[in-house]
């Protein structure tokens, strides 16, 4: 069973070993300075909303998927969005970015690349089973377009329209073929990408490592319907 060390942790982990800006310390360093975030970085709606979507993950790989897995993880994306608008989350988040392009710059920041071991490791920590990581991070003008999205919109948009992907979708989401799979790539492809600019910006701004795990847990998730889908 998961200690509630490593539950109070694994964000401060999620994102160490991604190379920082020029001249800023480590994540760890930045993170480890801070005291050992008592209640955790993790707000506990939020913390039980990825545990959902972990549950979700698990139970996919252990059975073919459903009409209804489509539908269950729509909801999680929506309950995710929600949380972003009702936490306040969105604009703490938007100004945030905004003040990091303006101090180290757009291609300064989406130049990091994410940590994939570090991810796998900090999602296993965290209860999801064997979860497949590997990502293309997108082509730079991808991640700069996007990273100036959560500057102007926050993530309850963004998370929202993925969701909006599945509508329509799920009734037809194992027989569909070829036609669901381009839907169903065409969302993985932008979650892998905003997941990538998230993580990006949390070596900067260690605030930002809950926003970072958030991402990485749906993509998590939204990686092993499509293996499942077969696409």
């Amino acid at each position: 069973m998961q200690t509630v060390t490593d539950r109070r942790t694994f964000v401060r982990k999620v994102v160490v070993g991604i190379p920082m800006v020029a001249g800023m310390a480590s994540m760890s360093q930045l993170l480890d300075a801070r005291p050992a975030h008592e209640g955790g970085m993790l707000e506990p709606a939020l913390e039980s909303m990825l545990r959902d979507l972990a549950r979700l993950h698990n139970q996919l790989r252990r059975r073919p998927a459903t009409p209804d897995d489509a539908r269950a993880l729509a909801a999680h994306l929506r309950s995710l969005a929600a949380y972003q608008v009702r936490s306040n989350r969105d604009p703490e988040l938007t100004r945030t970015v905004r003040e990091t392009i303006e101090r180290h710059g757009v291609d300064s920041i989406v130049g990091q690349p994410p940590d994939l071991d570090k991810m796998r490791h900090e999602l296993i920590a965290f209860g999801f089973d064997a979860p497949l990581v590997s990502t293309t991070i997108g082509e730079p003008d991808a991640r700069a377009e996007a990273l100036q999205l959560v500057a102007r919109r926050g993530l309850a948009p963004l998370f929202s329209e993925t969701a909006d992907g599945f509508a329509g979708f799920e009734v037809i989401f194992l027989t569909a073929g070829p036609s669901s799979c381009e839907t169903l790539i065409e969302m993985h492809k932008q979650m892998e990408v905003l997941t990538a600019v998230m993580c990006s910006v949390a070596t900067v701004v260690p605030v930002a490592a809950p926003d970072c795990f958030a991402c990485a847990t749906v993509l998590a998730a939204l990686k092993l319907l499509m293996y499942m889908k077969g696409c």
